[in-house]
């Protein structure tokens, strides 16, 4: 399996296992897609399988950028989930991993994640900053 070492959630800066894996895509100019499976955003072991899962988890990860730089000083970002969710404006049933990042304050600020409805990505379905 591979499992991913360093994750920076929310930023797009990613690291596995396989270190030749990124270059050689982005010297390679055919590349116009690439899989990026759910469980690099959760942290999560990945079989190398390109079939989008829900994995159960419940996890605390540190914000890091690309060179392992600590970005949250106060607190460690958690993921959970799958969770059912119903979306108030749609009426429509979700499947989504919830989120909670830490607040400067203290707090936490909760985000719902899940698979768009082409179902070709992961997206932020609410975030409790926008009652705001």
């Amino acid at each position: 399996m591979r499992s991913v070492v360093a994750i920076a959630i929310g930023l797009g800066i990613i690291a596995n296992s396989n270190p030749g894996y990124a270059e050689e895509c982005e010297l390679d100019g055919s590349v116009t897609e690439r899989y990026i499976p759910v469980e690099l955003y959760l942290g999560a072991d990945w079989d190398g399988q390109e079939t989008i899962r829900f994995p159960e988890i419940d996890k605390e990860q540190t914000k890091v950028d690309s060179s392992g730089n600590v970005l949250t000083s106060h607190g460690k970002v958690r993921v959970n989930g799958p969770v059912k969710w119903t979306d108030p404006a749609t009426g429509k049933k979700l499947t989504a991993y919830e989120r909670w990042t830490p607040q400067k304050d203290g707090g936490q600020t909760k985000e719902l994640i899940g698979l768009t409805d082409n179902q070709d990505a992961i997206g932020r379905y609410w975030d409790e900053r926008w009652k705001k």
